[in-house]
């Protein structure tokens, strides 16, 4: 087995995850629906973020952008709230 710690922050580790293939390589899919509230709600409670400036953002990410609809995304912004 791979011993994936990094170490810790006071009593919490540290993990990290890689792969041995190339990001080109990758199919990507979209974000699940409860993933991107909770990226959404993130947004809006860390940073103080408008929903346009979140429609903005997310419309442009790999595996959301050409999978999910504008649209669809607005809405999903729209209904998440803190």
């Amino acid at each position: 087995m791979i011993d994936m710690t990094l170490g810790s922050k006071g009593s919490y580790p540290i993990f990290t995850c890689t792969a041995t293939w190339r990001d080109a390589e990758i199919n990507l899919n979209p974000p699940g629906e409860k993933y991107l509230k909770f990226i959404i709600k993130g947004l809006k409670e860390a940073y103080g973020y408008q929903d346009e400036r979140i429609i903005e953002y997310l419309k442009n990410l790999d595996g959301i952008e050409g999978r999910i609809d504008e649209q669809e995304i607005a809405n999903l912004v729209k209904s998440t709230h803190l």
